[in-house]
């Protein structure tokens, strides 16, 4: 299946605002899973464009496709093991950590994505 990237781009761009709301203000209230798999699905036909483009004429696409994985994945933990001691630190030492820091890295997050939304939105 295959979709106009920028079309996908841009629902990837607000799905990150979605998220970053969600925080605030639960559309879904306990039950996340629809908006995990939405966020998951929408993700994974823009990572699927990419990896397209990344394996064109490349002879073993298992392995690409294993290594564009595994790099992700690795990616994601790597960065998981650096933010989240610094996150759970500051939370636990910085008073203003939940009623400042928090506020305004989700604005900070909801206005580049509302940005990235408008310069990718496909002209109709």
């Amino acid at each position: 299946m295959s979709l106009p990237i920028a079309w996908v781009e841009t629902v990837i761009a607000a799905s990150i605002v979605v998220a970053a709301v969600n925080v605030v203000w639960p559309l879904l209230g306990r039950k996340t899973w629809p908006l995990a798999f939405g966020f998951g699905l929408i993700h994974g036909f823009g990572f699927a464009s990419v990896l397209s483009d990344l394996t064109s004429g490349t002879a073993n696409l298992a392995v690409a496709l294993a290594g564009f994985n595994v790099g992700v994945e690795l990616g994601q933990l790597a960065l998981l093991a650096i933010c989240f001691p610094l996150l759970t630190l500051l939370a636990q030492t910085t008073p203003l950590y939940q009623r400042a820091l928090v506020p305004l890295t989700l604005l900070g997050v909801i206005g580049i994505s509302l940005m990235w939304v408008w310069e990718r939105v496909p002209a109709v």
